[in-house]
Formats: C-alpha cells, sequence, structure tokens
C-alpha cells in the first residue's frame, strides 16, 4: 500500500510543471485573448477539424497538460468538436511513442497508424459537430 502511494506521489511531483505551466498559459488565454477571437478562428469546418487534429497528433506530454488550456478555449467559445478532434488526435499517437513504435514495429505501421489516427480524429469531431448541442 504504502509503494502505491509513495509512486502516487511522485508520479504527481513529476507532472506538476507540467501542469502548472498549462494552467499558466490557460489564464494568459483567458485575459488576453478575447472571445470573439476565439470564436473567429475556431469556425466548424473540416479545414479547422484537419488543424486541431493535426496539432494534436504532433503535441508532445501527456493530455493532463492540456486539459486546463482546452477548458479554457471552450469557455471562450471554442466548439467541442475541435477540441474533441485534439484530444482524440492526441491520446491516438503522441510523439513519444514514435521512437518506441518505429522500434518494434517499423515505420510502415506507424505511417499507417498515424493516417488511421488522422482520420478517427475528423469523424470524431464531425460527429460532435453533430450533436454538440447535445451536449
Amino acid at each position: 500500500m504504502m509503494e502505491i502511494i509513495h509512486t502516487s506521489i511522485v508520479e504527481l511531483i513529476k507532472i506538476s510543471p507540467i501542469l502548472i505551466i498549462a494552467i499558466l498559459i490557460s489564464q494568459i488565454i483567458s485575459y488576453y485573448i478575447p472571445k470573439n477571437k476565439i470564436k473567429k478562428v475556431s469556425k466548424q469546418n473540416e479545414k479547422n477539424f484537419a488543424k486541431a487534429a493535426g496539432i494534436g497528433l504532433i503535441t508532445p506530454g501527456p493530455l493532463l497538460a492540456y486539459l486546463p488550456i482546452l477548458k479554457t478555449l471552450k469557455t471562450k467559445g471554442a466548439p467541442l468538436s475541435m477540441i474533441a478532434a485534439f484530444i482524440t488526435a492526441q491520446t491516438l499517437i503522441g510523439p513519444a511513442r514514435v521512437i518506441l513504435e518505429l522500434k518494434y514495429f517499423g515505420p510502415l505501421f506507424f505511417i499507417y497508424r498515424v493516417i488511421l489516427a488522422f482520420f478517427i480524429a475528423l469523424a470524431v469531431a464531425t460527429g460532435f459537430k453533430l450533436m454538440e448541442k447535445y451536449v
């Protein structure tokens, strides 16, 4: 039991700097970027879904670090469809996995997985666009 508690505390300490930076960035967005600017650049269309998914594909680190920022963007008017595209792509790929997957499965496997993850993220965004009024 003590080992689990110790491991959890160590992991919390490891991610704390990332989480603090994410909270600071979300506060900067909250105070300095007007709501109309967020709404203007985050219209719900396939091009923006692709951008959100693409950013999610290349974003390093754990999703936990991005949740405060995404919450602030949602509060400022970013549609859930774009947030869902980012989260889906970031969760399915993430740059940290590149080296391991290339080593264990080869480049072709990784390329196919990235392409499929990208299209899955677009499908999730489209689904959210259709259901957003209910969420």
